[in-house]
């Protein structure tokens, strides 16, 4: 602290008293009968000599081969007294308008309430002042989530609607017959249709191998589907946002590779013979907006191999693979893929067909190869499943298909 002395009084500034700020800490967290002990903090509280240039002292930026910063001492503030938009401060327990510390008063004398008069404090709830004043309260706002949960659920109703504060709930369509409102039971006997749905896809067509994306999954997500491995990558945040997966048939020989998930782009990869050397399979999956470019979209692929083939959502545009238009990820997409000698696999129609009638079907999702020749590849799409994005099966054969 001598140093600090002599630094401050070389830039004219004399200390009078300065102290390092210390904190007391158990030595052993996790035992509650371990000692404590006396931490030293960087932190110190100087006292200065009265001289005109005091102030100039918050100037200085470095100190002791230090960068530092000098502040000012925080006085605690004080909530002893209630105070109401403008009216006059109020002694909480006698009601009488000085502070605590001036009060004449025992503290053995009985409280007295300055809005009833009752032996109590001003801060109790059960004051019969308090009690009416929240009678006489306007009623407080209802969130949107609020008041939808307050709701039942009706079927083809619109979230628009249901979130207005209008009574009157009009359908989207005319119902057939008598329609009841949706349960809870209704919602899981939908969840497992859907799965019950895709499990029937995957028998019917024999799928080996199956690549998913916006599962909406977090770490804590668990669930099997039989005689298939699932493996998943989740958001960076771990929120339950975009998310991948690959199921594959357990009587495959194959490997996990390592998960990639950064913001603009998830993806999931597994390793599998086909007969020649390893072959990199892999599940991707773009953010609409934004996200991923030229540089990006090559640090990934570079993860990959010599030999891959990586499908699903890209949500990348061009014409190249007949999408409607050109964006800038599907340019950049492009570019990247000529860079490093791929070929793009499409069924040249639409695979996203949105339920906004306002929206136009395009084509999202396809494959991308490398190391593998296009004479023994098939895409088709499949319609088997309720989804906006539809299913493209991908055939990989020993023998020559095209």
């Amino acid at each position: 602290m001598g140093i600090i002395t002599n630094e401050l009084y070389d830039q004219g500034h004399e200390v009078s008293e300065i102290t390092n700020i210390r904190i007391k800490k158990k030595s052993d967290p996790k035992n509650k009968n371990s000692e404590w002990t006396s931490i030293r903090l960087l932190l110190f509280f100087v006292d200065l000599k009265p001289r005109k240039n005091n102030k100039d002292i918050y100037n200085i930026k470095q100190l002791c081969h230090q960068i530092i910063k000098i502040e000012p001492p925080r006085k605690k503030k004080k909530y002893r007294i209630r105070t109401a938009k403008h009216k006059s401060a109020v002694y909480v327990k006698y009601s009488e308008g000085h502070r605590t510390e001036d009060c004449p008063k025992s503290k053995k004398t009985k409280a007295k309430c300055p809005n009833c008069g009752e032996n109590y404090t001003a801060n109790w709830k059960g004051c019969s002042a308090y009690n009416k004043a929240i009678e006489r309260a306007p009623p407080k706002q209802v969130s949107t989530v609020q008041r939808i949960q307050q709701k039942p659920v009706t079927a083809n109703v619109a979230y628009p609607q249901m979130a207005s504060t209008s009574k009157v709930y009009p359908k989207i369509s005319q119902p057939k017959g008598n329609e009841e409102s949706i349960t809870l039971n209704d919602i899981l006997v939908a969840l497992t249709n859907r799965r019950q749905e895709f499990e029937d896809l995957l028998h019917s067509e024999n799928i080996d191998i199956a690549l998913i994306s916006e599962i909406h999954i977090t770490a804590w997500t668990f669930f099997k589907i039989r005689n298939y491995r699932i493996y998943t990558t989740i958001h960076p945040s771990g929120k339950a946002q975009g998310c991948t997966a690959v199921l594959i048939k357990e009587s495959i020989k194959h490997y996990e590779l390592e998960k990639y998930s950064v913001n603009h782009i998830q993806a999931k990869s597994v390793s599998v013979n086909d007969g020649n050397n390893d072959l990199t399979v892999a599940e991707i999956y773009c953010l609409p907006l934004g996200g991923a470019d030229e540089i990006k979209f090559a640090e990934f692929f570079h993860t990959l191999g010599s030999r891959f083939i990586v499908g699903d959502d890209y949500n990348a545009k061009h014409t190249h693979w007949e999408s409607r238009l050109i964006t800038q990820k599907g340019r950049a997409l492009l570019k990247v893929a000529k860079n490093i000698n791929a070929e793009i696999i499409t069924t040249s129609k639409p695979t996203y067909w949105p339920t906004d009638p306002n929206k136009i079907p395009d084509l999202l999702d396809f494959f991308i190869m490398k190391g593998k020749s296009y004479n023994y590849i098939e895409v088709l799409e499949l319609t088997e499943l309720t989804s906006d994005h539809i299913p493209v099966l991908l055939t990989l054969s020993f023998n020559v298909i095209r």
